[in-house]
């Protein structure tokens, strides 16, 4: 099975002839930017899926956003810039927030430079396409009763088919998205360009080896003159040891500028960073004046890390919260919108506090095998992980573990105990 081909076969020729003439970009430059894109993402599918919790998250993210394939039965406008489009997009961006997290960017880099795009062309054409190939993906999974084991195999199959079909010039693109390992594993690889020749410029910190040839040459004429008579020897041990000193001067002037150069560039670094710093506390100012517009339930998650965030309410000292209106159905992991919105509210919390990161930490009741119930866990910490990801929380800020059965805060032998014992809780490890 290739996804790719599939894909290709279905949209590929329709994003190509719409979207060239609604981004204002050439179709040649437009066929360019989605030979390198619909690989890159299918790569990009495979390296996440091969992260511990990965498949779990992509699952999740087929599951809640409805990618079963139902969409890929009418392309009728869908990439000419209407409200179908801006849906699509939409769509494409949080799922690629999701899977690729602040590599997104990179990416965009990558293509536009490959093929003669603008980044905002670049960046579209990556929104509307990585819902097409998760939406061929997901028809597969439901058509064949898949799980998370199905999955990976399914996405470990294509790695033959990326490598193939991915252009020369985007080469390091596997090694942005984390799947050249899986690649290689597959015996497949992606042809890199070879890097040009560097030559060493002749100043800089290395102007001292300039002095290095006379010094030489200097030696080589002792050795010649040894047992001459003394006023030669005399004489050419002053001029080695003048050049001895001249050249330890030049090394001491070279060590010089290059500490001046470092300094510079250090305050010119630190400009940047200032500047970036500014740029960054305007962002955190705004949202956390959001949190003002924000209903939060009494004693929700979101409500107590705010305000442990704000004052270090003692009350939670460890900096643990509680979901306490998040469910799931029975042995289900998906989550619903009409109980997505206290994980909603704690993605706004973190984006208005961006040092933050934390462990979402699954738990269940004892009932049934204990590998079970392990691994259910997993995939319910990995639904409330993928789901930050999806509202823009960096992937690097989120870890997601299963504890199955592990320190209940009730007794499993009612049903209501067991009831508290099946929980999600966000612990704070940064901030």
């Amino acid at each position: 099975m290739d996804i790719l081909k599939m894909v290709t076969d279905v949209a590929g020729k329709a994003l190509v002839n719409q979207a060239s003439g609604f981004l204002g970009e050439s179709q040649s430059n437009t066929q360019s930017a989605i030979s390198a894109i619909l690989p890159s993402l299918l790569g990009g599918l495979l390296g996440k899926s091969q992260q511990s919790g990965g498949a779990g998250i992509i699952m999740d993210l087929l599951n809640n956003n409805n990618m079963d394939g139902g969409m890929l039965n009418d392309l009728s406008g869908m990439f000419n810039g209407g409200e179908s489009t801006n849906a699509l997009t939409g769509l494409g961006g949080n799922l690629l927030k999701g899977i690729l997290g602040d590599k997104v960017g990179g990416l965009v880099d990558m293509v536009s430079g490959f093929a003669g795009l603008k980044k905002s062309s670049s960046n579209s054409l990556l929104s509307m396409a990585m819902p097409l190939i998760m939406s061929m993906i997901g028809k597969q999974i439901k058509s064949k009763g898949m799980g998370l084991s199905g999955l990976t195999s399914l996405l470990s199959s294509q790695a033959p088919h990326i490598a193939s079909a991915m252009p020369k010039g985007m080469g390091n693109v596997a090694d942005l998205l984390g799947f050249s390992g899986a690649l290689s594993s597959a015996g497949g690889s992606i042809p890199t360009p070879k890097a040009p020749k560097v030559t060493a410029p002749s100043g800089g910190g290395n102007g001292w080896m300039k002095w290095l040839l006379p010094l030489l040459a200097i030696a080589a004429g002792l050795y010649f003159w040894k047992g001459c008579d003394t006023g030669a020897l005399d004489a050419a041990k002053a001029k080695t040891e003048q050049a001895a000193a001249d050249a330890a001067q030049a090394a001491k002037d070279a060590a010089a500028a290059t500490e001046a150069a470092a300094k510079d560039a250090a305050n010119a670094a630190g400009n940047m960073v200032d500047s970036a710093g500014e740029s960054l506390s305007d962002a955190v100012k705004a949202a956390r004046e959001g949190l003002a517009n924000l209903t939060f339930t009494a004693g929700s998650a979101g409500e107590k890390m705010m305000n442990y965030l704000k004052s270090g309410d003692a009350a939670d000292a460890d900096g643990t919260f509680r979901f306490i209106n998040l469910n799931f159905a029975s042995g289900s992991a998906a989550i619903t919108d009409a109980n997505a919105g206290e994980v909603d509210n704690l993605a706004a919390v973190m984006a208005a506090y961006p040092n933050v990161k934390v462990e979402v930490q699954g738990y269940t009741d004892s009932q049934g095998n204990d590998d079970n119930n392990k691994a259910l866990s997993q995939r319910r910490a990995d639904a409330v992980k993928a789901r930050l990801l999806v509202k823009g929380i960096g992937a690097g800020r989120v870890n997601a573990v299963g504890y199955g059965e592990a320190s209940p805060v009730a007794t499993n032998d009612t049903a209501e105990g067991r009831a508290q014992n099946r929980r999600i809780e966000v612990k704070i490890t940064a901030k």
